[in-house]
């Protein structure tokens, strides 16, 4: 599990060696669909397997073996993988072939980003209402605004220690907000300002400008 494409493509380039014939390879990293089909390509060349199975579940699905995995590859190989995924799991699905994983992955960072977003965005217009932030974080995540960011994330990022980092796929990372368009801000309830930019000044001060893996 490595931090961008190229970094997965040059460990499969050092472990595709004729000595990796008939070996299983599983890339737990999150990366793009085609790096991962790309990566199969290259071990196939050696008579070496390949299955992309990138993980949601965030520090705390790690820590106690509750991850999720989502799966790409052939039947065969998923099967031979079981064991392992089940000590460090809850659950493996098989999505498909090779970069399914990654591209149900990549479905779920999308809507981790939205979900993100609107926590931030709520937040700072709690801060700007000189509301009190753990108390919010407690009743909002009881109710029907209530999810895993929320639950796990809420209270450590307004005091300045969620850290989360979404890779790009070429490497590095990006701002929570140069994926999105500005123009979707709502007014701010106070002095017109638009809330999404509320919402930056929130993320900055209350946690890093990287997003989080979970």
């Amino acid at each position: 599990c490595v931090s961008a494409d190229a970094q997965v493509l040059a460990m499969v380039d050092a472990l595709a060696t004729p000595a990796a014939h008939g070996k299983l390879v599983i890339d737990d990293s999150t990366v793009s669909a085609e790096t991962a089909r790309e990566a199969a390509a290259r071990l196939k060349k050696v008579g070496a397997r390949f299955l992309d199975a990138p993980v949601s579940g965030g520090t705390e699905g790690a820590k106690h073996a509750r991850l999720v995995f989502m799966v790409g590859g052939d039947d065969a190989d998923v099967a031979t993988a079981q064991p392992l995924f089940d000590a460090m799991g809850a659950r493996t699905v098989h999505l498909g072939p090779h970069g399914a994983g990654q591209a149900t992955k990549a479905v779920n960072q999308v809507m981790n980003a939205g979900i993100e977003q609107a926590v931030t965005e709520g937040m700072a217009f709690a801060e700007a209402m000189g509301l009190p932030l753990d108390k919010v974080v407690d009743v909002v995540g009881s109710g029907a605004a209530g999810s895993w960011f929320v639950q796990h994330r809420g209270k450590t990022m307004v005091r300045g220690v969620h850290r989360a980092v979404f890779p790009t796929h070429g490497g590095g990372n990006r701002s929570p907000r140069s994926g999105m368009d500005r123009r979707m801000s709502i007014p701010h309830a106070r002095g017109g300002e638009p809330l999404a930019e509320g919402a930056e000044l929130f993320t900055c001060k209350y946690s890093p400008r990287t997003w989080g893996r979970t």
